[in-house]
Parts: structure tokens; sequence; C-alpha cells
């Protein structure tokens, strides 16, 4: 019986094929040798030591007077690549060592970046009545977790109003939650994430990513009891776009923002009562910065909460207020800010005052150095 010995898999059968990579770690290996190896797999696992691997040792080890390559010869992705090869089955504390790597950060992480985008402005006619953007029932959660994240081009329209003889904006919602929970977490490392109802539970990550919200885009939780939203990042940046949380008959969430920078750029944080009901507390811990842009038109930045207000224009604020008149107006909510540098830029300022019979909400404020304060 004939048989075809040119196949694909006679010819593995005879053929043992060796890897590009490890081919590339053998070289390296000579240039830098390790006393006593007894052989290659030794190497490998003394160079993922000098990296940090400390929990998994060889005997004999080399380590003080071994010269390991930098990660511009070898990678850590290539290391564990090659740890983890199949010629290394046969020491499983090498798998152990890559884990510890992995585990430990040893390689970026390309986590992948999250963006949404609306349409921009549109006709009032064109609009159907109903949020736009990314959207979940009445009470649920929305959490975008991953990398840099960006929301843009919110969608909107300008209406005019006949009593008060002016053109206004109305945005139709970017990321909608009411009466629910958002969730925003930005990373560039590895770790867990964990939601919560009382926020986001962060484990083993150790460098943050951005957080960009533009161009009119809208983050809203309102609804007749509102809900919360928690943040978490790096830089984030808020330029010309809302974060509500406004609450009616009932006490609000809260906005928790916990991020290394945060710049306003006629951005809004608003978390007030149109009701009985509390405002929303506004709590914002960034470890480096906070910092109050002026807008194109030239208006200042300020950071207030009050217990009526008209209209917050097209500054770059915080607020918690409570716009009802009634006698049982509900209360305004707190603000705290916990950064390193205050900036208030081109007459910006913090401020608390009452209009109406709800009591005006608290302000606390710890940081190192306040930059361009107002007098």
């Amino acid at each position: 019986m004939f048989q075809n010995r040119n196949t694909l898999a006679h010819r593995l059968g005879k053929t043992t094929h060796v890897s590009s990579l490890r081919i590339k770690l053998k070289r390296i290996a000579k240039k830098y040798p390790l006393p006593d190896a007894r052989c290659f797999e030794d190497w490998l696992l003394e160079v993922a030591n000098a990296r940090g691997a400390r929990i998994v040792s060889r005997p004999n080890s080399a380590l003080g007077k071994f010269v390991p390559p930098d990660g511009d010869l070898v990678s850590n992705e290539e290391l564990i690549t090659g740890i983890c090869q199949l010629q290394c089955l046969d020491f499983p504390q090498m798998l152990r060592v890559a884990a510890q790597l992995i585990s430990r950060g040893a390689f970026e992480l390309d986590v992948g970046a999250i963006t949404l985008a609306g349409k921009g402005e549109i006709r009032e006619e064109d609009w159907d009545g109903y949020p736009t953007g990314l959207t979940v029932s009445e009470g649920k959660t929305i959490s975008l977790i991953g990398g840099n994240t960006e929301i843009r081009k919110g969608t909107y329209f300008e209406y005019y109003d006949e009593y008060d003889d002016a053109y206004y904006t109305y945005s139709t919602g970017s990321l909608n939650a009411f009466e629910g929970q958002i969730n925003m977490a930005s990373v560039s490392s590895s770790g867990e994430v964990v939601p919560t109802t009382d926020g986001l539970d962060m484990f083993s990550i150790e460098k943050m990513g951005n957080i960009s919200i533009s161009d009119k885009s809208f983050v809203d939780v309102r609804g007749n009891i509102s809900g919360s939203i928690f943040v978490r990042g790096g830089q984030f940046f808020l330029d010309n776009s809302n974060i509500e949380s406004e609450t009616e008959s009932k006490d609000g969430g809260i906005i928790d923002i916990r991020v290394d920078h945060l710049s306003l750029k006629s951005g809004h944080i608003y978390g007030g009562t149109g009701g009985i009901g509390k405002g929303g507390d506004i709590i914002i811990y960034a470890s480096q910065s906070v910092n109050l842009l002026e807008n194109t038109g030239g208006e200042i930045s300020t950071i207030f909460t009050n217990t009526y207000n008209d209209e917050y224009g097209h500054s770059s604020l915080f607020f918690a207020n409570t716009t009802s008149k009634t006698a049982d107006a509900g209360d305004a909510g707190s603000i705290l800010i916990k950064t390193k540098d205050l900036s208030l830029n081109d007459g910006a300022y913090i401020t608390a005052y009452s209009k109406g019979s709800g009591i005006s909400g608290n302000i606390g404020q710890r940081y190192k150095r306040l930059l361009n304060p107002r007098h």
C-alpha cells in the first residue's frame, strides 16, 4: 500500500520545531551568561527573578552575581511567552513564575479603550422625546470599565423660549441611568474593578487611565430619587458638558469622583434638588490637582452650593442646589474637595448661599496649595 510520506504529519514527525523567540532568547543568554546554570530554563528563571518574581528561586541562585538583559533586549512579554513555551512544561515552577509576573503588571497591559459618540447638533423636530446615547431602565446600572474612556459629540438641539426671548441648548443624553447608578473606571494596568451599590472597589491596580467628556455630552441619573455616579481614573477632563444628579421628593444620591487630576472647562457637576428631597452630595478626591478653566466665551469658573439658582450659564462649576421656593423645600447637598493643588483661574471662586427656604450646602476643602485665589 502506497503511503505519501511528504505530508505535513510525516514532516512534523521528523522535524523538531524551534520558535524564533526561543532562538533569540538563547542567543541573548550567551551574551548574558548565568554562572552555574544547569540549563536554559535556569537562565529564564533567573531573569524573571531579577524582574520581581521572588517567590520561586532555584537552588544556589546567582542573582547577586548575574547581570540580566534589560527590557530593550528582552521585553517582559517575550520573557513570559518564553517561559510558557512547551519546552518548559517539565518545569512546573516556570508557570508559577509567569503568573507572578503577569499578576504584578510586569508588562504593559493593552486595556481596550471605550468611546461613546453622539450625533452632535440635531433639529428639535427630529428628536423623538426619548433619551439618546446609552440608556438603561429606571433604577438600573451602567458600568463603563476599561482603558481610556471618551464620551464626545453629545446630541443636542437649540430651542427658543418665548418667555425669556432667548435661545437655549437642550442635551438629549449621552449616558442615562435615571434613578440608577453610573460607574466609570479607566485603568491602564492589570487588576480588578468590582462595581458595588456603594461605588467601585479597586484591587491591585497600579496605573489609572484617562476619562474625557466633551462636546455637550450629558451624564444623567436624575429622577424622583436621584441616582449616584462614581468615577475612577487618572486624568478626568470635563469640557462643555454636564454631569447631573437632581432629585425631587426624596433625598438624592452622590457624585463621587476619585482621580489624579480633574479639569473643568465650561463643565458642570450638579447634585441639586427641585423639590423636598435633600440634594445629592458631591465628593471630589483628586490626588494631584483640581483645575477650573475659563471657557471660550470668557465666563468665570465657580464652585458653589446654594438653595436657589436661576441658571448657571456656561462657566465651569460644581454646585448642589435646590430650585424649589416652597416652604418645605429640600436642603442643598454638600461639597467635599480634597486635592494637592486647587487652581481657580480668571476670577473663579467657591461659595455657598441661599435664596429660598432650604438650607444652603456645606463646603469642605482640603488642599496644600491654592493657585490663583480670588480675594
